[in-house]
């Protein structure tokens, strides 16, 4: 959903990651975000249970060359599963230029706080 008041994207994942969700994602933020590229991105995936795909180098670059965020837009993800750390880090090794950092957090407080989002919306 888009917090409004925030300006942010918050994606919540709560099952394990397919290679269509990923990409389905990342269709609907494109086509959702066209006129407001500056928006922030927080990922919660704090309850993923893991990847049903194995990330490719030449699909991830594809992603990161069509993303809906500019450089300057905050980007977060809450977790401590090691395969979206991997992918995280993946994304961030080949979007650094056009895409910015993802900036890795063990604790939804200190992501949100970060990006400036004192009040916890559940929606």
């Amino acid at each position: 959903y888009i917090d409004k008041k925030h300006n942010t994207v918050v994606f919540k994942i709560f099952s394990v990651v397919t290679a269509d969700d990923y990409q389905v994602f990342n269709i609907h933020l494109i086509r959702d975000l066209q006129d407001a590229p500056s928006h922030n991105l927080l990922v919660d995936a704090q309850h993923t249970k893991g990847l049903d795909f194995q990330p490719k180098f030449e699909d991830i670059a594809t992603q990161v060359q069509n993303n809906a965020f500019n450089k300057e837009s905050k980007k977060a993800c809450v977790t401590t599963d090691i395969l979206i750390i991997g992918l995280v880090n993946m994304l961030n090794s080949l979007g650094s230029e056009s895409f910015g950092k993802i900036l890795i957090f063990s604790e939804m407080q200190e992501a949100r706080a970060w990006l400036g989002m004192s009040t916890y919306s559940a929606d």
